[in-house]
């Protein structure tokens, strides 16, 4: 089952696990940094490091997507505070399948705060893959993927850019350091942790304003 919060919680169950795939179900989400202050869902379990300011959901505009034959989606769209970003993110994924392709459209509005610096998109978890809250992590540049890796199982909790962008980076370590680069508003910088360790992973983009 895979569900998308308002706020933009990523959950994520898999048949015949005892636990969803990420810590309490919904450690996971997309978030944006722009101005110093970190937007995302309205909570991420043991993530009070974040110290994000909840996405304000509204309604979507336009057509809705069409998704191919087999596919289900969901499509939310928020407002980050008052900064006049509008992110809307579309969700597709085969029932009964592991793999969610997630696009993410950033749109600036007419009031809001004038454009300063970068905008950071990051969408990352706090990984419990396998009904395993440890395991370990590797980052491949060729592919572009961050990866946690369960010890019991093998299996692989992936993330990956399909956007080719030269500023997408990519990240595996440990939870709340994951979270603080988060906070810090810094992309991440293609790095993983190979021992075994409270894991989580993510994806960056750096968009001009």
């Amino acid at each position: 089952m895979v569900e998308t919060s308002e706020t933009l919680n990523c959950y994520v169950e898999i048949e015949g696990d005892r636990h969803p795939e990420f810590f309490r179900g919904t450690a996971c989400g997309t978030f944006l940094v722009y101005h110093g202050t970190v937007y995302g869902p309205s909570e991420i379990p043991a993530g009070l490091i974040l110290n994000q300011m909840a996405f304000t959901p509204i309604q979507c505009w336009g057509a809705e997507p069409s998704a191919p034959e087999g596919k289900s989606y969901n499509r939310r769209c928020v407002m980050a505070g008052t900064s006049g970003i509008l992110l809307e993110q579309v969700d597709v994924w085969t029932p009964g399948g592991t793999s969610i392709d997630t696009s993410i459209n950033l749109t600036r509005t007419a009031s809001g705060l004038p454009p300063v610096g970068p905008i950071i998109v990051y969408r990352a978890g706090d990984c419990y893959v396998a009904d395993n809250d440890y395991g370990t992590g590797s980052v491949n540049l060729t592919n572009r993927t961050a990866s946690r890796i369960s010890e019991q199982t093998g299996r692989v909790r992936q993330w990956q850019d399909t956007t080719a962008s030269p500023r997408a980076t990519m990240a595996e370590m440990y939870y709340l350091s994951l979270w603080w680069q988060i906070r810090l508003g810094v992309p991440f910088a293609s790095q993983f942790t190979t021992d075994r360790h409270d894991n989580a992973a993510g994806l960056s983009w750096e968009v001009d304003s």
